[in-house]
């Protein structure tokens, strides 16, 4: 026959610390680390890393450029950072006759990454084709120059044209559309872990400014010959001051007026003398009378 302990209430009170102990103890051995990783700081993903292994992702020997306009069997190309460049034309791709040789940009050529060229796209950048045949879509990272044919507008490696749907017809029409906010983060990778090329830019330049002594002009008075002192510009530059030339102003052209239309001269003569009638009635002079 067992016999149940049940203690009383000032029994219970004496014995709890003994049977709570163990399980406080079993607590805080629990807490505790968390407590402990609560209060501490948490690792920089930038600060803790060696700066080796933030770019390990990056190609050797690359470099981020843009490049100089180029001529290529007589046509000129332009590079520039479009990060709106939208086209549409043929893709071509290329593989083991480049398959380890430098790129435009310093690295070297895998046929079997996901790479393209392309004539004018900044080096690298990233952007997304897609096949206007069958609807297939890749993003792909520009890393080279080309191609080089009419009407050809990307150049893609050989593990590209595969996954696109085009390696054994060689060409297919595609949809180019750089991707801006990609370009621009690859682009910053690149110059962080090497400045390569940074665009140059110069100072305008500045125009020189060269004094140069004159002769004094020389006045000559119609009619009359020039003074002898001032025949030699540099006895008169040391005597006296340069004496400033004056222009004859311009005659001013005038209009001829039309000729009035001549009139008759009027030439005044003398009056004639009225004429004497002759008497009805002559009569013969009296001798010595009186007329």
């Amino acid at each position: 026959m067992k016999l149940k302990f049940k203690p009383s209430r000032v029994q219970a009170r004496i014995l709890a610390p003994r049977f709570m102990a163990p399980r406080l103890i079993a607590l805080c051995l629990l807490v505790g680390p968390v407590a402990a990783c609560s209060t501490g700081q948490a690792p920089s993903p930038t600060t803790d890393i060696p700066t080796d292994e933030r770019f390990a992702d990056l190609p050797e020997g690359g470099v981020y450029k843009v490049g100089k306009p180029y001529q290529v069997e007589g046509v000129w190309y332009y590079p520039s950072e479009d990060y709106s460049y939208v086209e549409e034309g043929i893709a071509s791709w290329y593989g083991p006759d480049f398959h380890g040789k430098r790129t435009a940009n310093g690295e070297r050529y895998d046929m079997n990454s996901l790479t393209a060229a392309h004539p004018t796209l900044p080096l690298p950048s990233i952007v997304n084709v897609t096949n206007l045949d069958n609807g297939r879509q890749l993003k792909l990272r520009v890393n080279d120059r080309g191609p080089f044919k009419s009407k050809r507008i990307i150049d893609i490696s050989r593990q590209g044209a595969q996954l696109l749907g085009f390696k054994e017809a060689g060409t297919a029409r595609v949809r180019v559309e750089i991707d801006r906010a990609e370009s621009i983060d690859i682009k910053n990778q690149y110059l962080a872990r090497a400045p390569g090329e940074l665009p140059k830019i110069t100072a305008s330049p500045r125009a020189t400014v060269a004094a140069e002594s004159l002769a004094p002009p020389t006045v000559v008075i119609s009619g009359s010959q020039p003074s002898p002192q001032m025949s030699n510009p540099q006895q008169a530059g040391a005597k006296q001051a340069p004496a400033l030339a004056t222009k004859p102003s311009a005659p001013k052209p005038t209009q001829a007026k039309p000729a009035a239309p001549s009139q008759p001269t009027m030439v005044a003569r003398a009056p004639m003398p009225a004429a004497t009638p002759p008497p009805a009635n002559p009569q013969p002079a009296v001798p010595g009378k009186a007329k």
